[in-house]
């Protein structure tokens, strides 16, 4: 395959940045979970970070529901909506998201709050929090110059709120520590050094002289996340650690004062994630919607993500204040919302044939549950009445 010399040069400084992280270091060597905040989100090299982040749109690497077709965004925007009236419809309402890729997601959800929802519009303020200039530029082209949008880069920025916090396929994206299981029921951890023995070759993109070195844990924490759950990783197996979601959850705490947490991703309960059967772990790559099994291929050029533990999710929020009220299926909080409705709508809009079938099969991908259908949507609250029926867990079994 054949490369830009942007790519190549790009692929070769960031490989240089990690060697010298991994040089720096007394025993040369750094967390798989160092390596990939790296990879994703070194401040001009990362994947996510980097100008021209292949995400979003033609050209993409991968597509999201916001990708896929706008009633994604104005089906969000009707729990949303739902959301501010139990909560007494305040003057101030915020939705944070956090993740928002190139402002597709919001800028689906704004339009359809201001054409339906015109009292919860002029109470809004929509940020997004974004570390990345190059995606904040990017937002800000596609979101209308009046739009109730502010940019943030942390959530630490924010004070104490009143709304919802929203991201779709955020967490998965998260660095992730990866430990191994050994005898007795112990775990290693997966390290990344340098490869000195292919030092002296010429670099190859897909191939970044890195290797793996299997070691003591980095922290207690990590063994500490498996005996809550529970759960002891057999022998050989991988598996991995999301400690920064756990961070994550207690950033939410502190700027969350009343309201819900919206976040949906693919992953599943731990008892599903840590299964025997699972020696691998979760962690893929994607690359032009090519699925690979080598983190260290392409650096910066790659997504790197690892499948969401739902459980954690929740008993960590539950014991940091943030009430779980319901896990479901993205196929069945779309339904739930009236995906359905728009479905059987879709003949009486004057549609030409190729209309009707492009955007019938754009609806059914949304709720496909070999794809996209078979994400999860966790609602958490915070300050709410537990007690209220939420529009999006109709359908919950």
């Amino acid at each position: 395959m054949r490369y830009t010399v942007n790519e190549t040069e790009r692929s070769v400084t960031l490989y240089n940045v990690i060697a010298e992280r991994i040089a720096a270091t007394p025993q040369r060597r750094i967390t798989f979970a160092e390596f990939m905040a790296l990879d994703l989100y070194h401040p001009s090299l990362g994947y996510y970070t980097a100008p021209g982040a292949k995400i979003g749109g033609k050209g993409a690497d991968f597509y999201t529901s916001p990708d896929v077709s706008p009633v994604f965004g104005q089906l969000i925007a009707r729990q949303l909506a739902q959301c501010w009236q139990l909560m007494g419809q305040p003057a101030s309402f915020t939705i944070v998201e956090q993740g928002a890729g190139v402002g597709k997601l919001a800028a689906d959800i704004l339009a359809e709050l201001r054409t339906t929802q015109p009292d919860l519009y002029s109470a809004l303020t929509y940020a997004i929090v974004e570390i990345s200039p190059d995606l904040q530029a990017r937002q800000r082209k596609v979101l209308p110059a009046d739009a109730p949008v502010r940019w943030y880069e942390q959530l630490a920025q924010f004070g104490p709120i009143e709304g919802v916090l929203l991201s779709n396929e955020l967490v998965d994206a998260f660095p992730v520590h990866i430990v191994v299981g050994q005898e007795g029921g112990e775990l290693a951890e997966v390290y990344v050094t340098t490869d000195d023995a292919n030092a002296s070759l010429p670099f190859d993109p897909d191939a970044a002289n890195l290797r793996e070195i299997i070691a003591a844990p980095s922290s207690p924490a990590l063994a500490e996340y498996f005996v809550r759950l529970g759960i002891t990783i057999p022998r050989d197996n991988r598996a991995e650690v999301n400690l920064a979601m756990l961070d994550w959850l207690a950033e939410i705490v502190n700027t969350l004062q009343c309201g819900y947490v919206i976040t949906i991703d693919y992953g599943s309960t731990a008892d599903h994630l840590y299964t025997s059967r699972r020696t691998d772990g979760t962690l893929l790559c994607y690359y032009q919607h090519t699925l690979s099994g080598n983190p260290y291929a392409r650096l910066g050029r790659q997504d790197l993500t690892a499948q969401v533990d739902f459980t954690t999710l929740q008993h960590r929020g539950e014991q940091l204040g943030l009430h779980s009220l319901g896990l479901i299926s993205q196929a069945a909080f779309l339904t739930s919302l009236g995906l359905g409705d728009i479905l059987q709508g879709l003949p009486s809009l004057g549609l030409s044939n190729e209309q009707f079938i492009r955007q019938r099969a754009a609806l059914l991908r949304l709720v496909e549950m070999g794809g996209l259908g078979r994400f999860n949507v966790l609602i958490q609250g915070n300050g709410v009445d537990e007690a209220a029926a939420l529009a999006g867990l109709k359908f919950r079994t």
